[in-house]
């Protein structure tokens, strides 16, 4: 963590850089290219030759064919990204023969990827590209290690049932067309979730399984998923913002017969079958494999590969860090009280804390707006997209999500930041506005609004996202804010 004036001096030359489009890797990972024509400028005057531009055309093929295949297979996630690819009235095919066969066509890919000489290309744009996509995919790959697949349960934002709840609150409706395909992808979910049954099971049989911890966190997100009122239920988001009746009632029979029949097989699967099961060890290590699964996730979320120890000792380092620079805002702002005391005081004073959800939601916005009107000063390019607030559904407030952002689209359709409301009495004001900073503006919104409105930039550098650089920036915009 960085102090408010080592954060400034850090992204001071940002702007600069921004408004450069400089093709480096750290600053234009995720599609962050101010001016084009200036970065096509350059690639055209230091490319080798005719050799190069035929290399090129091969990168963007090859990353072109990724995205193609990734979100062929996984249609929901190009609704969520806003990414114009992906078939709008499906959702992942989950079994074990779909996933071979994606891994299939992801091997062959990877096999062509490194056969590429980079070195013929100079300082062209298409260099970033290469790189994207051998960082993807190579992390994909080594990531199966840790067979994910058979022990996904738990209650994050990439679980299933938060993924296909905000898949139909983002469902395109408004029109016949529209409205038969979201009919027919939310007539997929119960094929999805009684397969998610089947993985599980194989998971157990081979020795992986997921926590006890996580199992009972499911099991509460899918008590508040089951409404007693239809109309009430997350998979009806597409009817409740669409006009036709018809459409209204052929998605309540889907959500009634089909949805919310294979959730309680799903939720009685767990309890009954899944929990006594699942382990009681947080670790991963207690898996098969799982001391390469950690190594694998920790590269393929930062990009940098590193022991599990590292980044133990590197977390007593930071933590350090953190709590030197906590001691001194004690000594200066709240009398000296000591840091223990100080803590636990700003987490249970009801000074701290918000009285009404709408306080919750006037604060989220008001620092959205003062960031906004901040962003000129220090970032080179403003994007067209802004951050619209909404509310998580009921369940998901209830099960605890902190707060997330959902992609902007390249239309200029605004980033979503989910918030949650629900409880405001025990919700630090303080890690609110943070969190406003971090999902919305200058972090998650404002970065992913300015890779996909870039201009020149292949689709992969826009629409997948890198946690180590996204995660990154939000942590520096979280700094700027203060």
């Amino acid at each position: 963590m960085f102090t408010p004036t080592q954060v400034l001096r850090t992204l001071a030359p940002m702007k600069t850089l921004l408004a450069c489009g400089a093709v480096a890797t750290l600053v234009c990972i995720n599609g962050c290219t101010a001016d084009s024509s200036n970065a096509s400028t350059k690639a055209s005057t230091n490319k080798p030759g005719a050799h190069s531009d035929s290399l090129a055309r091969i990168i963007n093929t090859l990353a072109d064919q990724y995205v193609a295949e990734y979100f062929k297979y996984y249609p929901e996630q190009a609704t969520l990204s806003g990414a114009p690819f992906g078939d709008a009235d499906r959702i992942t095919d989950n079994s074990a023969t779909a996933l071979a066969a994606f891994r299939a066509a992801e091997d062959s890919l990877q096999t062509r990827v490194h056969a590429i000489d980079t070195a013929q290309l100079g300082d062209r744009a298409e260099v970033v590209t290469y790189r994207i996509l051998a960082e993807t995919v190579d992390n994909s790959v080594a990531l199966r290690v840790c067979r994910n697949e058979l022990w996904k349960v738990d209650a994050s934002p990439n679980s299933w049932q938060a993924v296909l709840t905000e898949t139909a609150d983002q469902q395109r409706v408004g029109s016949v067309a529209w409205r038969a395909l979201a009919v027919k992808r939310a007539q997929e979910v119960a094929r999805y979730v009684d397969t998610e049954i089947l993985n599980l099971r194989m998971g157990v049989a081979q020795g992986y399984t997921a926590t006890r911890s996580a199992v009972e966190a499911v099991v509460k997100q899918l008590d508040g998923m089951q409404t007693a009122q239809v109309d009430s239920s997350p998979f009806m988001s597409p009817a409740n913002r669409d006009s036709s009746p018809a459409f209204r009632q052929q998605l309540a029979d889907v959500v009634t017969n089909k949805i919310d029949p294979a959730v309680k097989r799903y939720r009685a699967f767990l309890l009954t079958e899944y929990l006594p099961k699942a382990r009681k060890v947080v670790g991963v290590s207690a898996n098969p494999n799982g001391v390469e699964c950690y190594r694998a996730s920790v590269k393929f979320h930062s990009t940098v590969d590193i022991a599990a120890d590292s980044v133990y000792k590197l977390g007593l380092t930071v933590g350090a860090g953190l709590a030197a620079e906590m001691k001194d805002i004690a000594k200066k702002d709240f009398a000296g009280n000591d840091l223990k005391t100080l803590l636990k005081d700003i987490r249970h004073n009801p000074k701290y804390a918000f009285t009404t959800r709408k306080e919750i939601r006037d604060s989220s916005r008001a620092a959205i707006d003062r960031a906004k009107a901040a962003i000129p000063k220090w970032f080179g390019i403003q994007p067209k997209a802004g951050v619209e607030i909404r509310e998580y559904p009921e369940f998901r407030q209830i099960g605890g999500a902190p707060g997330e952002s959902l992609a902007p689209g390249p239309d200029g359709s605004p980033a979503i930041f989910l918030i949650n409301t629900y409880d405001p009495t025990q919700k630090n004001r303080a890690t609110q506005e943070a969190l406003a900073f971090h999902e919305g503006t200058p972090g998650h919104g404002l970065q992913q609004a300015i890779a996909v409105e870039a201009k020149g930039t292949n689709p992969i550098s826009k629409y997948f996202f890198s946690s180590g650089f996204g995660e990154g920036w939000a942590l520096y915009a979280e700094g700027l804010a203060d």
